[in-house]
Parts: C-alpha cells; structure tokens; sequence
C-alpha cells in the first residue's frame, strides 16, 4: 500500500528509474508465467530489491510520525530492507523492533502457497502454467539469500519460516507483544 502513496509522487522518468519491479510487473502484463519466461528469479528479485529503496524516506517519515505520536506499527513487504531497519533502529532505539522472516525450502514454499485461500494471492493468481510457482519459490529464495545475509550484518534477528511455522509466529507475536515503549 505504502508504495502506491510512494509511486503517486514520482515523475514518469523517476519512475522509469526507480521502480524495475513495476516496469517488469508491466511489460509482462502482470503475469507470472510472463516474468518467469523473460526474467531469472535473481533478476527478479534484484528488481524487489532496488525498488525497495523508493519507499524508504516515506517508511522514515511514517515511522518518525508515529513515533511522535506514541502509535505501534508493523510495517512488512519487500521495501523493508535491513539497511532501512538499521537506520531506523539508531535513529528511533527504542520504538524499533525488527525481524526478517526467510524461506529456503522451495517443495515447502509452493505447496504451502498452493494451499493460501487470500482473495489477492500475486503468488497462485498471477499464474496459470502451475511450473512457474518453482520459479517464483526461486526468486523468494534469492530474496531470503540476500536478506538473511544483510540482517546478520546489521545484527537483525532472522528466522527461517520453512520449519516449525506456528512455533515461530508464536514466539515472535510474545516477542513484539512484549516490547515496552
């Protein structure tokens, strides 16, 4: 949602510039056997993550506004990068708690995907040749490749969500829903 308020502010060569994931999303027609049959999952995935870096001032504010005001906050998606958590976790120490979830189990990522019943999945809805769900398992891979190694140099608390799903959703909600302001 936040990129949305985020792209309504770029001019159209900033656009062009600064969001890949969304010129690739457009020129494959939304579709998923599209972007898998003309980009790799790396490339796919390095597209998220560059795009990611537009959201970051408006992530900023919205946590400084919310900080301010007292508010708790969960922000989650691709553009939550953990140079942007670290930055946030010097600036506002204690108002910021933060986790990076991976998965590297591609059989676990596709059929426990094929099991999701989201009225908005992007994962099974923008596919129909049921190969392509492997490709997108890769390019989450890649993502969660990327991610667990900048969380563990910004010291950021990873968990691998292949294994024992419910047992780490637990404890992470006990986690947050322990933190004081």
């Amino acid at each position: 949602m936040l990129e949305s308020v985020v792209v309504s502010y770029l001019s159209k060569g900033d656009k062009q510039k600064l969001l890949p994931k969304n010129r690739m999303r457009k020129t494959t027609r939304q579709s998923n056997d599209r972007l898998y049959s003309k980009y790799t999952p790396a490339q796919v995935a390095k597209a998220y993550i560059q795009q990611a870096r537009a959201s970051w001032r408006a992530i900023e504010v919205l946590v400084s506004v919310s900080d301010k005001e007292g508010c708790d906050l969960i922000i989650e998606g691709h553009q939550i990068h953990p140079s942007l958590i670290a930055k946030l976790q010097r600036k506002y120490p204690k108002a910021i708690k933060a986790v990076v979830l991976t998965r590297f189990d591609g059989e676990k990522i596709v059929s426990e995907a094929r099991k999701n019943k989201a009225k908005n999945d992007w994962f099974l809805q923008k596919t129909s040749n049921q190969a392509i769900h492997y490709k997108t398992a890769d390019m989450i891979i890649v993502y969660s490749v990327f991610f667990s190694k900048e969380a563990k140099k910004h010291k950021i608390k990873r968990f691998d969500m292949d294994e024992h799903f419910h047992k780490h959703v637990e404890s992470l909600a006990s986690w947050f829903v322990g933190v004081k302001r």
